[in-house]
């Protein structure tokens, strides 16, 4: 009797699909925001980590429409979160010190240097930390998330209260921003819009925040492009500031009492659990 050959599994190649097009998205518009902070422009790298929302957002609407998550559909999104959200607002903060303050030359080089390099660095340890010992809870992220570190900080130093009192809101960003980097190193529980857990009042919260920002971009921030901005672009950062901001102050109070016990008590047996 012929015996057959086994038969050999030829690996499959990691093709894009839709979903992981619109996730690139993401990724070109954190390049852009480094390569316009390189230009001099720090309004356009500002809003370009402002705009990877709106791809962050649509590629999950995209793989669920299709049916095609993925693990390596996962990791192309982490790494560009990773990119837009904690080592592109790096570069933006380091342009907005460079030549903040009438000091010699060494300082601002120092100054820009450390505050720049906080952001990147607090958010690769918080990466790293969770992927060599990962903590799930449904309804939080466990740590500040970068996309929120990220738009609080850009959206900060293109408010109106910076562009009124320029000196006071630049000394405020020092404090923002390792106050940011902080958050991102606890383990301090953020409400999640993964299956969330929350308190009824957090979903009008939640439903507001795309609708007025939405409206504010299109009177403030696009038409602006053209030179024909309805209403002045600080308003649009501002909005988003007061969203983001408010978001990481006061989310605890739209927790429910049984769930904060629950993700505490989590978080308590995380950290007294040996690595791995």
């Amino acid at each position: 009797m012929r015996q057959r050959r086994p038969r050999v599994v030829q690996p499959r190649a990691v093709y894009f699909r839709a979903k992981d097009y619109v996730t690139a998205g993401n990724a070109v518009c954190g390049v852009a925001s480094v390569f316009s902070v390189i230009e001099g422009n720090l309004y356009w790298a500002a809003w370009l980590i402002c705009l990877s929302w709106v791809f962050d957002a649509l590629d999950g609407v995209v793989a669920r429409l299709t049916n095609t998550f993925n693990v390596f559909g996962g990791e192309f999104d982490n790494m560009c979160d990773h990119l837009t959200y904690g080592i592109a607002p790096g570069f933006y903060v380091y342009g907005v010190y460079r030549e903040a303050f009438p000091v010699p030359e060494w300082a601002q080089v120092v100054l820009a240097g450390v505050l720049g390099a906080w952001l990147p660095l607090t958010a690769s340890i918080r990466g790293a930390r969770l992927a060599s010992k990962p903590i799930k809870v449904k309804g939080f992220w466990i740590g500040l998330p970068r996309p929120v570190s990220a738009f609080v900080t850009v959206s900060w130093f293109q408010s109106s209260t910076v562009a009124l009192f320029p000196e006071a809101g630049l000394w405020l960003g020092v404090a923002l921003v390792f106050g940011l980097g902080v958050s991102n190193l606890g383990a301090f529980p953020f409400l999640s819009h993964h299956g969330h857990v929350w308190k009824p009042w957090v979903s009008h919260w939640v439903r507001s925040v795309p609708v007025v920002l939405g409206l504010l971009a299109l009177l403030g921030p696009v038409p602006a492009i053209f030179g024909h901005a309805v209403v002045p672009t600080e308003l649009f950062f501002d909005a988003f500031f007061f969203y983001l901001f408010g978001y990481s102050v006061v989310q605890w109070w739209g927790i429910p009492d049984d769930e904060w016990q629950k993700v505490r008590a989590a978080v308590r047996a995380w950290r007294d659990a040996p690595e791995a």
